[in-house]
């Protein structure tokens, strides 16, 4: 916010803000010049904001590829996720289903991607702006079922009226894939704990109006209105946010077959070690204290920061409810996916490493990348108990080539691996080798 000045007279209160949809903007942020932008808009009418004329055709091609195709295939699906940011549509359409924008999608709608190939911003992206038809406020010029703080938070799912270029239709589309669903869901129960809960936004618009508070009555003395009739109006706009975030539990249930939601701690051991991708959100502060839903999929992943440490196990207050997708919650692999019915905590167990001077695993594979066959080489400084695991680019182990802490003395090591015998494909894999404390990570190719 600033106070504006013209001539020296005093024009009140203004906003500095980026304009999005100018070429500096894509230039800056993404390495994009206006000469490699396909820049689509909506305002009443679709138009070609940059880009030449093929840009229309190519998103509607584009497009219509996604609502004409089978997107539970996953090849069919990751050709789209190639030229698709599929995290900005979500976040697009979400935004405007919790502020309950009645003026986008026909309106106010913008779409972009760059061509030039050392840049970034390649896939089909949204912007957002003009969002005045929001919390109850203005028109409702995209025909929008429910103003109130009570509408559906999956309204958009249905606004077929407003959906001229076809998003919402590529949203329900790409819904039929099961990686899209669970971070589609996921995605707005982790904004609901996070940017969408009362706490946080209650605090957003109070320490907003605490800082324009002191000029208001200067600014209605120049353009009209009064102090009361803005705090009147920070009133409604804060009990419409309170509304809005209370219903949400129960909307969420509606919308998605949901149940809960419970209480739900993530935490780290020792609490400083490490940080987890939590499905959309990058925890680095523990303990994290959320609320969370039976009925989707919760993902975690491990990222070690601390190199004094390495990750043990995971552990939990009660084992998840199986189902075809979760994994048990007691695992020493990075990555698990469980599925709650009541409150748990769920904590990553790191160990310090023992410090072994000079200690050199030198774990190594030749050849690599490899057709038939390779070995994998390593060194063991003194006797302790090492363990060899191989996991495919999915994640899951291949269980039938594993050393489990097998105790060895001082000494260089082989281990031949046959991919056929061992069934690995063509691809990517890792071997992750643990001695004692230590762990390493080499990455294997089968041509």
């Amino acid at each position: 916010r600033c106070i504006m000045y013209v001539n020296g007279k005093y024009w009140g209160i203004y906003t500095i803000r980026e304009k999005v949809d100018d070429p500096d903007f894509m230039k800056y942020y993404y390495g994009q010049n206006k000469y490699n932008i396909e820049f689509l808009m909506i305002w009443g009418n679709t138009w070609i904001e940059y880009g030449g004329s093929q840009t229309l055709n190519e998103w509607r091609d584009f497009q219509n590829f996604i609502v004409t195709n089978d997107m539970s295939d996953p090849e069919t699906y990751q050709t789209v996720v190639d030229k698709f940011d599929f995290k900005s549509l979500i976040d697009y359409v979400l935004i405007n289903e919790y502020v309950v924008c009645s003026d986008w999608l026909n309106w106010n709608t913008g779409w972009w991607r760059g061509l030039d190939s050392t840049g970034l911003h390649q896939k089909w992206g949204y912007i957002l702006w003009d969002d005045d038809a929001t919390f109850g406020h203005y028109i409702n010029y995209s025909w929008v079922p429910d103003r109130s703080p009570y509408g559906d938070p999956c309204f958009a799912e249905g606004m077929w009226q407003a959906d001229t270029e076809g998003h919402i239709d590529i949203l329900n589309k790409l819904r039929e894939n099961s990686e899209f669903e669970q971070y589609y869901i996921s995605r707005y129960i982790d904004l609901y704990n996070t940017a969408f809960s009362c706490d946080f936004v209650i605090s957003l618009l109070d320490s907003l109006a605490e800082v324009i508070r002191p000029e208001m009555t200067q600014h209605t003395d120049k353009w009209g209105g009064s102090l009361m009739e803005w705090e009147d109006n920070i009133t409604k706009l804060r009990t419409f946010v309170t509304e809005r975030c209370e219903f949400y539990p129960s909307g969420l249930n509606d919308c998605y077959t949901l149940t809960g939601p419970y209480p739900f701690l993530v935490s780290t051991d020792p609490v400083d070690v490490g940080e987890i991708q939590l499905n959309s959100l990058r925890l680095k502060e523990f303990p994290f204290e959320g609320s969370y839903f039976s009925g989707v999929d919760i993902k975690l992943e491990i990222f070690n920061t601390d190199s004094t440490y390495v990750f043990d196990h995971w552990k939990s207050t009660h084992t998840p409810t199986p189902n075809s997708s979760s994994k048990s919650i007691v695992l020493n692999i990075d990555t698990i996916v469980l599925n709650i019915n009541r409150g748990d905590t769920v904590t990553a167990v790191f160990k310090k490493i023992k410090i072994i001077e000079n200690f050199d695993l030198s774990a190594r594979a030749y050849p690599n990348p490899f057709d038939g066959s390779t070995k994998l080489v390593y060194t063991v400084p003194e006797v302790m108990d090492v363990s060899i695991n191989i996991y495919n680019i999915l994640g899951q182990n291949i269980d039938f080539l594993s050393l489990d802490k097998k105790t060895h003395q001082p000494g260089r090591y082989e281990l031949d691996i046959n991919a056929d015998d061992l069934g690995m494909l063509r691809g990517i894999y890792f071997v992750k080798f643990r001695a004692g404390d230590f762990s390493k990570v080499i990455k294997i190719m089968r041509n």
